[in-house]
């Protein structure tokens, strides 16, 4: 009779051993075999002050959080295989340096470590940037807000002009007569150079993903986008009004960077005769017409996009003639802004 009694408590000790050691190595789920993943965030760049201070958003699985910019954590009961991590919500400045996408193998009871490393490239903040002459030559500099530690950040002695900054503060973009250069604003070095003597007037998008810029003179004249995306592919005109070869001048983004405004005209119009234009820089549509008479140019849209503020004058007048007016963009009507009083 003992020693059944010893029997019995032997194959309990047994069953409560197993289950006690299934739940102390947290790498086993309800749904199979599972493994952790311990992942350390690190984030470089020449000032703290530069990067996201809101963290990123890390994904993997059914599993999402945020995180901050240097971080680790685990990750505990990830399926066994291989799945794809991803880290969202980087500043514009800011790019992740590993190879994407991103795949992790996770095995049964093992823990796999993930290295995710981002590097923010340095913000040009609190400066002017202007063209001045460094020992009678024209060059760029900077200068704080009250005028001091004015820096040139040029030394080539060209004809500058056209200075604008990338939306996110990172790339500079101006004109010379070689054409259009992006420097970086954090060291100054060349990024991209194109175009030529007759290339001029660039303007970043909204997201600095794309500039705009005019090219050639007079009656050889067109909008031009080139996108700043990896690869860098040529440019390409901004759109075709009609059959005949149009003469552009003046584009400028939307508050959204989806769509161009532009004054343009054919090249048997009148050279003062201009109209103003949008066109879809995501749709091969032809662009709309806003405007039918006088000469009209150089539009900017309003903060909220409903509006486009341009330049118009009757051409032939006497008087001093050229006003501001307003096109609501909702039911394509006119507005005077100012009578003669702009000139």
């Amino acid at each position: 009779m003992e020693k059944v009694k010893y029997g019995i408590v032997l194959l309990l000790f047994a069953i409560l051993n197993s289950s006690c050691s299934n739940n102390s190595t947290g790498t086993k789920s309800n749904n199979g075999d599972a493994g952790s993943l311990k992942v350390t965030i690190t984030t470089e760049g020449p000032d703290s002050d530069d990067y996201d201070q809101n963290g990123y958003e890390f994904s993997i699985e059914n599993h999402s959080q945020e995180v901050s910019t240097q971080d680790n954590f685990t990750i505990e009961n990830l399926s066994v295989g291989n799945h794809t991590v991803e880290l969202n919500n980087l500043a514009k400045n800011c790019e992740l340096t590993n190879e994407t996408p991103i795949e992790v193998e996770i095995s049964s009871g093992n823990l796999t470590n993930l290295d995710l490393k981002i590097k923010c490239r340095g913000i040009l903040r609190n400066k002017i940037i202007y063209i001045g002459n460094s020992f009678f030559e024209r060059e760029i500099f900077t200068m704080d807000p009250d005028g001091n530690n004015k820096t040139v950040i040029t030394d080539k002695a060209k004809r500058y002009e056209d200075l604008v900054f990338s939306p996110e503060g990172t790339k500079i973009a101006y004109t010379d007569e070689d054409g259009i250069s992006i420097i970086s604003s954090e060291n100054n070095e060349p990024i991209y150079n194109f175009g030529g003597q007759n290339d001029h007037g660039p303007e970043f998008s909204p997201n600095g993903s794309i500039i705009l810029y005019t090219s050639g003179v007079g009656d050889d004249s067109g909008s031009y986008l080139l996108s700043l995306e990896e690869g860098w592919p040529s440019s390409r005109l901004l759109s075709e009004i009609g059959n005949e070869y149009e003469v552009q001048i003046t584009p400028t983004f939307s508050p959204n960077g989806e769509v161009v405004a532009f004054a343009a005209r054919s090249r048997n119009q009148d050279p003062v005769e201009h109209d103003i234009y949008t066109t879809n820089i995501n749709s091969n549509s032809s662009p709309t017409k806003l405007t039918s008479s006088g000469n009209n140019r150089n539009p900017l849209f309003t903060q909220d996009g409903n509006y486009i503020i341009y330049q118009s004058s009757i051409s032939g007048s006497s008087q001093p003639d050229t006003d501001l007016k307003r096109i609501n963009l909702n039911n394509k009507e006119i507005t005077n802004l100012t009578n003669h009083e702009f000139n």
